[in-house]
């Protein structure tokens, strides 16, 4: 769905059209899963992060990168998981 098109724009390097197409999902995931956190919200704020890196939008990444831990953390209840190494790389 849209979280596969934004990594599909990702890929071909049209940073901006994955970002559309992530907070699209994101929005989406956020209906669904309300403020429980959750893997695919996780997931899709790591690569919103990662998007927004790319586009030297550094205030932006950190940002969904540091709410992407925070849910990792909470999802794995602080113990070692590579959701949570991967977001700290």
């Amino acid at each position: 769905g849209l979280n596969n098109l934004g990594s599909v724009y990702f890929s071909l390097k049209e940073y901006r059209s994955a970002i559309n197409y992530l907070q699209q999902a994101l929005a989406m995931f956020k209906q669904v899963y309300g403020d429980q956190p959750h893997p695919h919200v996780a997931s899709n704020l790591s690569n919103l992060g990662r998007a927004h890196q790319f586009l030297r939008e550094h205030a932006d990444a950190l940002n969904c990168y540091q709410q992407a831990l925070t849910m990792f953390r909470e999802i794995h209840k602080d113990q070692p998981h590579p959701d949570t190494a991967n977001t700290l790389i």
